[in-house]
């Protein structure tokens, strides 16, 4: 994956499930509210905390790894390899 925009993509979605499936069951709990589609909350009580701590943990860490992975494309395709041909025909050293 070299493009920018699969990597925003990816992050944006991992956000978004992290957010909707690990902190908000925690505040529609304090709030007394059940949000739709909220996975954990379908749990009994010690387990919910468990799975959307869990899910919490994950995107955390997903979060990093696509970051990482998103730096690291970027430095590698701005910068010609030694003795690649480029589109003008010229021959970086």
């Amino acid at each position: 994956m070299s493009d920018s925009k699969t990597y925003e993509g990816l992050t944006s979605l991992v956000f978004l499930i992290g957010l909707y499936e690990g902190v908000l069951p925690f505040v529609g709990t304090l709030l007394n509210w059940h949000p739709f589609l909220s996975m954990p909350l379908g749990l009994s009580a010690p387990a919910w905390w468990i799975v959307s701590a869990a899910v919490i943990v994950v995107a955390i860490a997903l979060l990093e790894a696509i970051d990482r992975a998103k730096k690291r494309a970027g430095e590698t395709s701005t910068v010609p390899e030694a003795g690649t041909v480029s589109e003008a025909g010229t021959v970086s050293e």
